[in-house]
């Protein structure tokens, strides 16, 4: 179930979350940083894991973006290494379990 944000016909956000709990995209455009637009899109996604009967969200976080999410309850299972074009990227697995607010 896809969620975006708009603003003046911009997009500022998206995500995803997957029947099974996965977040499988969550983007903030870098000039909306910081403005709540995250944490509000996130809370969504939590709203919506929660009417899905999910006991957890969990998605697959660049190293960048772990602080934010670590900042919402998320914790890490596990690291990953991933080698594109010759590079190395590193992210994680992140967890959090869903519970009535």
């Amino acid at each position: 179930m896809p969620r975006v944000v708009e603003y003046r016909g911009q997009l500022v956000a998206y995500a995803d979350l997957q029947k099974d709990g996965l977040m499988g995209h969550f983007f903030v455009h870098g000039d909306w940083l910081g403005k709540g637009i995250g944490k509000n899109l996130l809370r969504h996604l939590e709203d919506r894991a929660f009417e899905m009967n999910l006991s957890e969200i969990f998605c697959f976080i660049s190293l960048s973006a772990q602080p934010f999410f670590i900042a919402h309850g998320f914790s890490i299972d596990h690291t990953l290494s991933t080698e594109v074009r010759g590079q190395w990227l590193e992210n994680a697995l992140l967890r959090k379990r869903i519970a009535p607010a």
